[in-house]
């Protein structure tokens, strides 16, 4: 196959995953002293827990796009992103459990996405450039990645909540570039 086959292909599969990755942003605990979160303006509610650890689980998969170095390395990713996906499901659940947003909250995680967003966006950018270089790296992990994607747009929660990258400040679809 083309080499541009295989990189419209990663810039799309890039682009779906940043678009369902990136809309489950978030900042860190504020409880990194130990302190139990006593204070009352470090304690964390339990949504926004959610939203942390939905952040955490876009930095592993920046991370497991960054160690790909090859085709072997690449084939390996692919079952880190099994593991992952089935993560992000869990978390899913728990969010749905945990109810509804509105749309202060929604307007919140918003806010906290736009804060942490270029940064990841950056990371696995970085990796998919890397990725579109080597073919053969790339063949190894498409699969992984489609369906990868294909399992976080299917994750309506995330929509739910607001956390939807693929709309502008207004709510509409951001136009095609």
């Amino acid at each position: 196959r083309d080499i541009l086959n295989y990189q419209s292909v990663l810039k799309v599969t890039a682009l779906s995953l940043f678009c369902a990755l990136a809309s489950c942003g978030g900042k860190k605990d504020d409880d990194a002293d130990g302190s139990g979160g006593d204070k009352k303006e470090t304690k964390t509610d339990p949504k926004e827990a959610l939203v942390n650890e939905a952040f955490g689980l876009m930095d592993e998969v920046a991370t497991a796009f960054a160690s790909i170095k090859d085709a072997e390395s690449a084939k390996a990713v692919g079952s880190t992103l099994d593991g992952i996906a089935t993560k992000f499901q869990a978390l899913a659940k728990k969010m749905e459990a945990a109810g509804p947003v509105d749309d202060a909250t929604k307007a919140k995680f918003k806010k906290m996405f736009d804060e942490k967003g270029d940064a990841m966006e950056g990371k696995i950018g970085t990796a998919m450039e890397s990725l579109q270089a080597n073919p053969e790296a790339a063949t190894a992990v498409m699969g992984a990645m489609m369906k990868f994607g294909a399992t976080m747009e299917g994750i309506q929660v995330f929509k739910d909540w607001g956390m939807d990258e693929g709309k502008g400040d207004e709510g509409e679809p951001e136009p095609a570039p």
